[in-house]
């Protein structure tokens, strides 16, 4: 069986009441099939590699590339058969306003490379659209769970 690959945003928008929900998502996987290759993203693009224990301070706080992320994960995908992806994210891209001509290259990518491709949208201000058609680029559609988090601004550190 290939190790699922867990794909996280850790941009400004994911603070920490949404981040923590992330977390424990993450954690929830690593349970489910014992190990996960994790990504993060923002940015920059840190592959943690095949992981069974979530890494201390994941979270940058840097902007939304998906472009970045989504390039960087295609010849991943190449390289093994049967992929499964959990993306994680508000689906709020901010460095690149062209996010439906990513989203379309990047199922262009994958049309040879079996993968099933599921979203979490966690976060207060969920792009739902943008998530939906993240989860519809693999060679089967994948799920979509949204989940919404409140945030309490003035509870926040300065």
């Amino acid at each position: 069986m290939t190790v699922p690959i867990v794909i996280v945003d850790v941009s400004g928008s994911m603070v920490r009441p949404i981040f923590d929900v992330c977390e424990s998502h993450i954690k929830q996987l690593i349970e489910r099939f014992n190990e996960i290759r994790l990504v993060a993203f923002d940015d920059i693009v840190k592959d943690y590699g095949t992981i069974c224990t979530l890494p201390p301070k994941i979270f940058r706080g840097g902007i939304t590339s998906y472009k970045k992320v989504l390039d960087y994960i295609v010849p991943v995908l190449y390289e093994n058969s049967n992929n499964e992806i959990y993306f994680i994210s508000d689906g709020e891209e901010i460095s690149d306003p062209c996010i439906l001509s990513i989203l379309n290259d990047f199922k262009e990518k994958l049309s040879n490379v079996e993968v099933k491709i599921n979203v979490i949208g966690i976060g207060e201000h969920i792009n739902t659209e943008t998530l939906r058609i993240l989860s519809g680029c693999g060679s089967s559609n994948g799920m979509l769970e949204i989940i919404n988090v409140e945030i309490n601004y003035e509870e926040l550190p300065i």
